[in-house]
């Protein structure tokens, strides 16, 4: 719970505490002013004790279970109760004393204070049972939202997979192999490569993993990874872009573009011994940035069977856009159509459109 808000919950909830007594004093006919003050001493006690309570549970109670918790406000509420009454108890001796209000005959002294002590002891138990079983509910709902959050942010890491590590064994298998017969082109490929890892290992200011960069950007380390594709496929991959110049400034999850066109030559481009082109489309429509991606892949007899088909990348595409903009906000589709002697296939990618 931030501070204000703690703060401003205590505020208004002792106030209301402390204004359902005074009016059922008032109601019963016995409320004066020395009432108001009384009521006011009571529940600033147990408001006191309860911050009091606060503090020792964030510092020392909140690692235990959540059974010793309980106890523990338990136990604590009806100490506080004690305090706050035995204060009470203690303002009204002085009262009588200064002559604030009517003596106390003699030997009513015991009669009076277990009174006063006894019902407000109760009331105030009650009051703080109610404040201990509201915090604890704000503090759980909490540490829930935030095992969440951590859950979600660890689930984004594991599925924006860096690189793919059957593609760093490949590449570097075919960088190795350009060495002697192509020095300058190796180095090259060492150098895109290198940009790469740099790129998908880049962190933001908080010391995280970028979860969106902009598009530029990703355009750009896109265009490396189909350089170093092209070592091992040369002219059987091609590759062509179009972008809306409005959708420019937009930003995106990291390595969607290079995971989609993973995906293109993997089920498309690599099946087929003449290759192809994969083609990306990038608009802006709206308040929605669109991205189609299409590519050449085998012609399926069974074109209902293969829509199925999208493998594990779609997939974990799809759960990280539901992670990071919800399922109503975003959407990936997935479809192969045939023409001429092959399938086409086609991705198509709906998200918030978020600037830089």
């Amino acid at each position: 719970m931030e501070q204000r808000f703690y703060w401003l919950y205590q505020l208004l909830g002792w106030s209301i505490a402390g204004l359902i007594i005074s009016l059922s004093l008032f109601v019963s006919g016995f409320f004066d002013w020395t009432e108001l003050v009384f009521v006011s001493v009571l529940i600033s006690s147990a408001a006191l004790f309860s911050h009091g309570m606060r503090y020792l549970f964030k510092r020392v109670i909140v690692q235990f279970p959540l059974g010793i918790q309980l106890v523990y406000f338990a136990t604590m509420s009806g100490l506080g109760a004690g305090v706050a009454a035995s204060t009470l108890v203690f303002v009204f001796y002085l009262f009588v004393q200064t002559g604030m209000i009517d003596p106390v005959g003699p030997g009513q002294w015991g009669r009076v204070i277990r009174h006063i002590f006894f019902g407000n002891a109760v009331n105030m138990f009650g009051a703080l049972l109610l404040w201990s079983a509201f915090y604890v509910s704000i503090v759980k709902a909490r540490q829930l939202g935030e095992a969440k959050e951590a859950l979600a942010s660890s689930q984004l890491q594991a599925l924006s997979q860096q690189l793919n590590p059957h593609f760093l064994f490949n590449m570097l298998n075919n960088i190795r192999a350009l060495i002697l017969e192509n020095p300058q082109r190796a180095r090259d490929a060492l150098a895109r490569l290198a940009d790469m890892l740099r790129y998908s290992l880049q962190q933001g200011s908080e010391g995280k993993l970028q979860a969106k960069v902009p598009l530029l950007e990703e355009l750009a380390i896109a265009d490396e990874y189909v350089a170093l594709c092209k070592i091992q496929f040369e002219q059987r991959l091609q590759y062509e872009v179009h972008v809306d110049d409005r959708a420019k400034d937009a930003v995106l999850p990291r390595l969607l573009i290079q995971l989609c066109i993973e995906n293109a030559i993997k089920h498309g481009i690599e099946q087929l011994r003449e290759g192809g082109t994969i083609k990306l489309e990038v608009q802006h429509v709206g308040e929605t940035l669109c991205l189609s991606f299409y590519n050449p892949c085998p012609a399926y007899e069974n074109l209902r069977k293969s829509r199925k088909d999208t493998g594990i990348g779609l997939k974990n595409i799809r759960e990280r856009l539901k992670l990071l903009y919800g399922e109503s906000r975003s959407s990936l589709r997935f479809d192969r159509r045939i023409e001429g002697k092959r399938g086409i296939a086609e991705v198509h990618i709906r998200l918030p459109y978020e600037k830089e």
